[in-house]
């Protein structure tokens, strides 16, 4: 048994934005397709002799194998997200109905509601008349007297605008549910099917180490994960990776004096430039 609560989020679904990516996926593929005759007919047309004929043949091949898979791969993801956004313009028109339905009870019993506890008076149509139909105890029978009479006169119209509500709620869930859980599935074999681009994998890894001069072994800069740069610092500051430029911090020029004209453009309060002062370092083992 569900709340309208408890649809919310189906509410908030966009099936035309699901959808569009379904209908991308589908042009994709299409445009594969287009360009899959062209590429699998260069095999056996080209004669090359030379001593990389061999790898020319090897790299067509597997040219054709990526751009197979990756038909596949779209194939078969274009028409999950495009059910999926089906399932979810359905079940958005069920609840439609379910609130519908929940507006007409409000409607109904809203003069019975308004004579109950704050807690009823508060709550929504469906949990109002779950309430009113039935009664739990004592105290939930004292409140309801004098109502008893107007509770039957509703309670057979009342009753079927609760279970149309709360079944349209429930389908919506159940229907929801399965539709993900089926494009999920889909997804994931298609995902299977794509060729395989992880930086880290073990063919780019091979690629990396076997293509000349990729790999820069002697040089500043390598493939591979960040490192800590080797710098020296003054003064055993703390290397601080987010440190930021502050007004306080005068830029010095190379001969060692302030920038006056740097300094008055980072403290624009500053009548006048402060004064130019040469800065002089002391001597090792020198204060």
């Amino acid at each position: 048994m569900a709340y309208h609560d408890d649809v919310e989020y189906i509410e908030k679904m966009r099936p035309d934005f699901v959808g569009a990516v379904g209908e991308e996926c589908l042009r994709t593929r299409g445009i594969i397709a287009q360009a899959m005759p062209t590429l699998s007919g260069l095999q056996g047309k080209v004669e090359w002799r030379s001593d990389a004929a061999t790898l020319y043949e090897q790299r067509l091949r597997e040219t054709v194998d990526l751009v197979e898979g990756l038909h596949d791969g779209f194939d078969k993801a274009g028409p999950a997200i495009t059910d999926y956004a089906q399932a979810q313009a359905r079940v958005k028109a069920l609840v439609a109905d379910g609130v519908a339905a929940e507006g007409q009870l409000k409607t109904l019993i809203s003069s019975i509601a308004n004579t109950q506890s704050p807690v009823v008076r508060l709550s929504d149509a469906l949990r109002q008349w779950n309430d009113l139909r039935n009664t739990t105890g004592a105290l939930d029978w004292l409140i309801e007297i004098g109502q008893h009479d107007k509770i039957d006169e509703v309670r057979e119209q009342a009753d079927a605008l609760w279970y149309q509500a709360t079944g349209a709620y429930d389908d919506a869930i159940r229907i929801e549910t399965e539709a993900r859980a089926d494009a999920v599935a889909r997804l994931a074999s298609a995902y299977k099917i794509l060729p395989d681009f992880l930086a880290n994998s073990p063919l780019s890894a091979k690629i990396v180490g076997e293509t000349p001069g990729l790999q820069d072994a002697g040089g500043k800069y390598h493939i591979g994960p960040p490192t800590k740069p080797p710098f020296t610092f003054d003064d055993d500051f703390p290397y601080d990776p987010n440190a930021e430029p502050t007004p306080a911090t005068t830029p010095r020029t190379p001969s060692g004096k302030r920038s006056c004209s740097a300094a008055a453009s980072l403290v624009p309060t500053l009548t006048t430039p402060p004064p130019c002062t040469r800065i002089t370092s002391t001597p090792a083992g020198r204060r």
